[in-house]
């Protein structure tokens, strides 16, 4: 299913503008956008924001929830690296 930012928004309990500020500080690095260039959202982006949020609720800094999307993006190679984020952010 496809959402707009208004359904994406509403299905996980936060505003559109939650969802645009994100966008904007590059916590969602995959966003897609449909021909006139609206952002759209999969079930996918949804458990990713969900994650972000999450991170966001730990009062994790913005640099550091980019910092941890990019080592995930980077895949298994840069667990060691995560792990040490959390270590971090836990302190």
């Amino acid at each position: 299913m496809i959402y707009t930012t208004s359904q994406a928004a509403k299905a996980l309990h936060i505003s559109p503008h939650t969802l645009r500020w994100s966008d904007k500080q590059g916590l969602l690095p995959n966003l897609k956008r449909d021909r006139n260039g609206n952002r759209i959202f999969d079930e996918q982006d949804l458990e990713f924001i969900y994650v972000v949020i999450c991170l966001k609720k730990t009062r994790m800094t913005i640099p550091d929830i980019r910092r941890c999307i990019e080592l995930a993006g980077e895949g298994d190679t840069s667990l060691k690296d995560r792990y040490q984020l959390m270590l971090k952010h836990q302190k």
